[in-house]
């Protein structure tokens, strides 16, 4: 059994409905032990300009679906609800109706880490920790989760990104 943690995120259309359908989708995929969702978190876009804001909503979940299984489970769910390419022709990010996101699988806690880095998955979320939309859903679902690298909890990597906002 793996435990799981998704974001969840859009900034086109109704994005708390997009959101909504998404998790319902993951919940109801055949996949799902059982699972958990955030509140809604609302930015800015990171990582590039655009005039829409990201809500984002982090999922705990548990799955016997391997993490690539279940990958290729959220590609499918996006591209169901019409959920384009998350980049721009030229690379840069683009805005989203819907983006789906495997942020990290099990945890440094309890000796189960699960670190990948392949063609089509790297985990934990190589910029998981410059994401306060990311971070405040993993807090307030699973305080107890350690990176499996730093071994820094969600609260310690929030504290990390104030300290550096205020540098």
């Amino acid at each position: 059994m793996f435990k799981v943690h998704l974001n969840i995120g859009s900034n086109q259309g109704c994005r708390s409905d997009n959101i909504g359908r998404a998790a319902a989708l993951v919940e109801h995929s055949g996949c799902v032990v059982s699972a958990c969702r955030s509140a809604i978190v609302e930015t800015e876009p990171w990582g590039y300009i655009s005039p829409n804001a990201y809500m984002n909503m982090g999922m705990l979940l548990h799955t016997a679906m391997s993490p690539h299984e279940l990958v290729r489970v959220l590609q499918a769910i996006e591209s169901g609800m019409g959920g384009g390419s998350h980049r721009n022709k030229d690379g840069t990010y683009a805005d989203r109706l819907i983006d789906i996101d495997i942020v990290a699988v099990n945890d440094a806690s309890t000796g189960t880490s699960f670190v990948c880095n392949d063609n089509l998955l790297t985990l934990p979320h190589p910029r998981m920790h410059m994401r306060e939309f990311v971070l405040i859903p993993m807090q307030e679902l699973d305080p107890g989760w350690m990176h499996p690298e730093t071994g820094l909890t969600p609260a310690q990597m929030l504290k990390v990104l104030e300290n550096k906002d205020s540098i």
